[in-house]
């Protein structure tokens, strides 16, 4: 300080642990930093920015780690030159779980791309649901990411940077938690992700996902006690979509797609399936392999006596 002045030192992009270089565990602080289990004071935080927009995220971290590894030649770096968008959304489904059994929740990723980081806060119910030590397991797609947790009560907070970009449609990430003995029979409790941000440009609203505690073993929670078609997500969509549905025991399905006329557009299933929770994706194509049109589609599950039709809605 100099008459009442701060100065600080020359900001060094990337240099957030102040060592005078540049390194992946510089990328990781900012990690920790953004789950609270790290503090950095201004002059890291200045060279944390790396991404030039006031602000510290896991974004900032990814760059850093490009940058490490040679895929970036300078820090900061041009925003205009790179792309820093990503895309996708996330999703829950509702599930059935036993006392004192273990449980898996996977987060669904639809119509991702260009994924190089993620923040996610995370709420559940302490009394009933204990964070597993791993508490989350990437999928294959994403396993490069570098992430940090931190729980605090019934609350989770995970950050995420990689120097890859995942980009897919199916499981993101698992969350890993074991249940409690006195979570009593066809009591519910939710999980919900309050926040979910990828890069700097996608945060998502509220995604929730409601247990219910039946009785059983561990493999019978797993299996529904009913048929069921759900929703489609996402609904709109352009141009891909994950068509979701359970099955209480193995049946000869088919899950076929329809335009307004009632003529089939796709066969996405025709086969037997075991019991449990499944998820198909349809990318929006007919049985040629053509994309179709714009417009209102229909989506018909046939699986033994049970038969179920529910809409959704193709926007280009």
């Amino acid at each position: 300080q100099n008459g009442g002045i701060n100065v600080f030192p020359p900001i060094f992009y990337g240099d957030v642990s102040l060592k005078g270089d540049v390194r992946a565990y510089d990328a990781t602080l900012i990690l920790k930093y953004l789950v609270g289990t790290e503090f950095l004071n201004a002059q890291q935080l200045r060279n944390a920015d790396v991404t030039l927009d006031a602000d510290v995220s896991a974004l900032d971290a990814s760059i850093i780690f490009q940058y490490v590894v040679g895929l970036i030649d300078a820090l900061p770096v041009d925003t205009s030159q790179i792309e820093l968008l990503a895309t996708g959304a996330i999703y829950l489904m509702d599930s059935e779980t036993a006392p004192g059994s273990s449980l898996d929740i996977p987060l669904y990723l639809t119509d991702g791309g260009n994924i190089l980081s993620f923040e996610c806060l995370i709420n559940f119910d302490a009394n009933v649901l204990t964070p597993a030590e791993n508490i989350m397991t990437l999928s294959d797609n994403s396993a490069g990411f570098t992430i940090e947790s931190v729980v605090e009560g019934g609350t989770l907070k995970i950050a995420g940077a990689s120097a890859n970009p995942d980009g897919t449609t199916g499981i993101f990430a698992t969350l890993h938690f074991s249940v409690s003995e006195a979570f009593a029979i066809d009591q519910t409790t939710v999980v919900t992700i309050e926040s979910m941000k990828f890069n700097e440009n996608i945060n998502m609203a509220e995604i929730n996902a409601t247990f219910t505690s039946v009785t059983g073993t561990v493999a019978d929670a797993r299996i529904p006690h009913s048929y069921e078609l759900y929703n489609n997500f996402p609904n709109p969509f352009n141009p891909t979509t994950t068509l979701n549905f359970a099955l209480p025991e193995q049946e000869l399905v088919t899950l076929t797609v329809y335009n307004q006329l009632g003529q089939p557009v796709r066969m996405l299933l025709n086969g037997d399936e075991s019991a449990g929770y499944k998820s198909v994706v349809w990318d929006g194509r007919n049985d040629a392999g053509q994309l179709v049109g714009t417009g209102i589609y229909f989506y018909q599950i046939r699986a033994g006596n049970f038969s179920q039709t529910r809409k959704m809605i193709l926007l280009k």
